[in-house]
């Protein structure tokens, strides 16, 4: 074997799938599995792999790690090898692997790759929160899970697996490893939140709901993506045309109506913002008959909106239980929700309605601006 080691002397031999779990003495050697993932700690040791096809590696590989003798080793009809959190206490060896994946804090000691066709490797940035505080974690094949309210973040690791994420109001962390996985990321009530989409593999996807900025925070691969829902068009108009005439009546009126825009610019009219749902906001003065102009006075002409410097385009902004908690010292006014109303964006100051109730002002100012508008990135 081109490791220097007689794996032919007390080897195990094992079929399909395995997941080392820390049961194995170590150094544990697995020889010629398909996809090998290392999930984050799951090498107490150095780990030295041999002759792999692909490496997709979210940490340095150019140690020099010596080959270590194994005393659990694995061989056989081996497909996926997973490697769990504190899998081996200690050494590890692999040899003639196809792919392998290989997660941030995966190797607590040294890890020397060798004889590899192709390797990826990037260290632009590392997820914010460690892989035991995600709110979810998701491993194996073909596997699917949902996590709702998260508050840190979720990690999938293995091959096609999706992960829905749904009703998120914190900025989080998806941490994927493997190949062929979705993400799937939806705000509360189109709440804004960032996402930051770390890649160790290839062929993922991260996909984002309109409310939801998703970056590429680091990408050891190839083929990944991360895209964000256009905005919904019909959060942007108030009233439709069709709507506008029905409650024109009979005889002359002045009615103003949205919809979308009929424009080949890549960029909004009105406030210049690129890559952006744009609505025409139009006005009619007609005479009008059992719905529809019969006469046109004055069509008013045409001005533009986009879901940047559209007031519908905001979201509505509400502090959540642990945002109250954390801005007033009032522990009755942090608990009770029945007495709160939704903050209301407005410029520099944040309206409270009600909050007289609780001993306040009617006027709080919270150190930050709530905008009417979002704005262009």
């Amino acid at each position: 074997m081109s490791s220097g080691t007689d794996w032919d002397t007390n080897a195990v031999e094992y079929s399909g799938d395995i997941a080392v779990n820390g049961d194995e003495t170590p150094p544990v050697g697995i020889e010629s599995p398909e996809d090998v993932y290392f999930l984050p700690h799951s090498i107490e040791g150095d780990l030295k792999i041999v002759n792999a096809e692909y490496v997709f590696a979210d940490v340095p590989t150019g140690d020099t790690v010596d080959d270590p003798t194994p005393e659990t080793e694995i061989t056989g009809s081996l497909e996926d090898a997973y490697y769990q959190p504190h899998g081996v206490a200690g050494d590890a060896i692999l040899v003639n692997p196809e792919d392998v994946f290989i997660a941030q804090d995966a190797v607590e000691g040294q890890l020397q790759v060798v004889g590899d066709e192709q390797r990826f490797y990037d260290d632009q940035a590392s997820p914010q929160f460690p892989y035991a505080q995600l709110d979810e974690t998701v491993v194996g094949w073909q596997q699917s899970a949902t996590v709702t309210e998260p508050r840190v973040g979720a990690a999938v690791s293995g091959y096609d697996s999706s992960l829905t994420i749904e009703e998120a109001e914190h900025d989080l962390d998806v941490y994927v490893l493997g190949s062929e996985h979705e993400v799937r990321v939806t705000s509360q009530v189109g709440r804004e939140l960032s996402v930051n989409a770390f890649f160790v593999g290839t062929n993922n996807t991260v996909s984002a709901g309109p409310y939801v900025d998703v970056t590429v925070a680091n990408e050891s691969g190839t083929d990944n993506t991360a895209t964000q829902d256009t905005f919904p068009v019909d959060r942007l108009i108030e009233q439709t045309e069709t709507d506008a005439y029905s409650e024109a009546g009979f005889g002359r009126a002045q009615v103003t109506y949205q919809q979308s825009a009929d424009t080949d610019d890549e960029y909004c009219p009105n406030c210049g913002c690129v890559d952006v749902t744009i609505i025409e906001r139009r006005q009619r003065d007609a005479f009008f008959a059992f719905g529809s102009p019969v006469y046109t006075y004055d069509d008013g002409g045409v001005s533009y909106e986009c879901e940047e410097c559209s007031p519908r385009g905001s979201p509505k902004m509400q502090l959540t239980p642990d945002e109250r908690r954390e801005l007033f010292s009032w522990s009755e006014l942090a608990t009770a929700d029945d007495d709160i109303t939704p903050v209301t964006p407005v410029r520099s100051r944040a309206v409270i309605p009600g909050a007289h109730s609780s001993g306040l002002t009617g006027l709080l100012y919270l150190g930050w601006t709530f905008s009417p508008f979002r704005h262009c990135q």
